[in-house]
């Protein structure tokens, strides 16, 4: 995907979302914080689609949103909000 990707007039944006999780819950640390998870993921998925040939200039934002935008189907501790989404911009 990054090949096609860098052969034409798109832009790329990488949103990463995570679903609402308890700090203190079993296995969750207190200083858990879904910024910290989200963030990371992007840039991840940036550092990946640019190794698989995706110039740097093609990204045109990264962005991690935390659990605050969980899909409007699923309840927001439904793992199904840990997601990654690519959107093709235009130029």
């Amino acid at each position: 995907m990054a090949w096609v990707l860098d052969r034409y007039d798109f832009k790329v944006r990488i949103d990463a979302y995570t679903n609402e999780i308890v700090p203190g819950a079993v296995g969750i640390p207190e200083s858990y914080d879904p910024w910290d998870i989200t963030s990371p993921r992007a840039n991840k998925a940036r550092q990946l689609m640019q190794y698989y040939a995706l110039g740097s200039g093609k990204i045109d934002r990264i962005t991690g949103f935390g659990d605050g935008h969980p899909l409007k189907e699923h309840a927001a501790t439904d793992p199904k909000n840990q997601r990654l989404e690519l959107s093709i911009v235009v130029n």
